[in-house]
C-alpha cells in the first residue's frame, strides 16, 4: 500500500544500494518539494523485499544532520514486518533512546500499510 500524499510533500531518487540487518536495501534520497518542513532532506534505507525502513537520516535545509533512526531488530506480525526495536538519536543534542514502536494488540485494528510508525496510530502514542 501507498500514502496517497507522500508524492505530493518529497521527490525520490535512489541513490544506491547496502546490506542492513542482512538484508539487501535500497539509499532513497527524499528532497522535500516545500519549503516549511520539519526536514529539508532525508535519506532512508529500504528493505528491497520487504519495503521496511530500516534506517533514516533527517536533515536540516542547511544540511546539518539532526536525527537518525535506525532498526535494530525486526519482527513479523502475521503478513507484516516491522521494526521491532529502534535506536533514535538526536544529532543536535547528542542524545540516543531506544524505542520499540509497535505491540501486537495494535496490528490487529487494520492501519494502513503505510503506517510504519507509532505517530500514524493515535491509540500508540501512549508507549
Amino acid at each position: 500500500m501507498e500514502d496517497p500524499v507522500l508524492g505530493d510533500i518529497d521527490e525520490a531518487e535512489i541513490s544506491g544500494e547496502e546490506t542492513l540487518l542482512e538484508r539487501p536495501c535500497w539509499i532513497l534520497d527524499l528532497l522535500a518539494k516545500k519549503e516549511k518542513t520539519a526536514y529539508a532532506r532525508r535519506r532512508a534505507w529500504v528493505d528491497q523485499e520487504r519495503f521496511l525502513i530500516l534506517r533514516s537520516e533527517l536533515f536540516a535545509r542547511s544540511g546539518k544532520l539532526l536525527k537518525t533512526l535506525e532498526a535494530k531488530s525486526v519482527r513479523r506480525f502475521g503478513e507484516r514486518w516491522v521494526q521491532d526495536r529502534m535506536i533514535f538519536k538526536d544529532a543536535m543534542k547528542n542524545r540516543r533512546w531506544n524505542r520499540v514502536p509497535h505491540r501486537i494488540d495494535r496490528f490487529r485494528r487494520g492501519y494502513p500499510g503505510y503506517c510504519l510508525f507509532q505517530g500514524f496510530a493515535p491509540a500508540v502514542n501512549g508507549l
